[in-house]
């Protein structure tokens, strides 16, 4: 499997991509973005997207769509950006051994 992700996790998920650009933050913190359709050729950008950069090494990949976007507002103030995503098609697994968060839930993992 690829690279250890886990240097990741606090700085991306603490900060928004209004106020860093993360695919620089990635590549200082030593990961740096690929083309989509360099780790899953099979699969097209979802709907609506032009060509993305993505992690290399990610376990899978699960295509998404937009399925609605607003501004959540919190005393007459905009606070935050809400995306609401659905998968769109099946997660492409790029490991064999690795199990999604469904096949645990059936195998009563989790």
């Amino acid at each position: 499997m690829g690279k250890d992700l886990h240097n990741l996790i606090d700085p991306l998920g603490r900060n928004t991509g209004a106020s860093i650009d993360k695919g620089s933050l990635c590549t200082k913190l030593g990961h740096t973005l690929v083309p989509f359709s360099s780790v899953c050729s099979p699969l097209p950008p979802p709907l609506g997207y032009a060509p993305y950069s993505v992690l290399p090494g990610c376990a899978a990949y699960v295509p998404l769509e937009t399925v609605e976007y607003f501004e959540l507002t919190i005393d007459g103030e905009a606070d935050h950006d809400v995306v609401i995503l659905k998968p769109v098609g099946e997660p492409m697994k790029l490991h064999d051994d690795i199990l999604t968060t469904g096949e645990l839930r059936e195998r009563n993992i989790i």
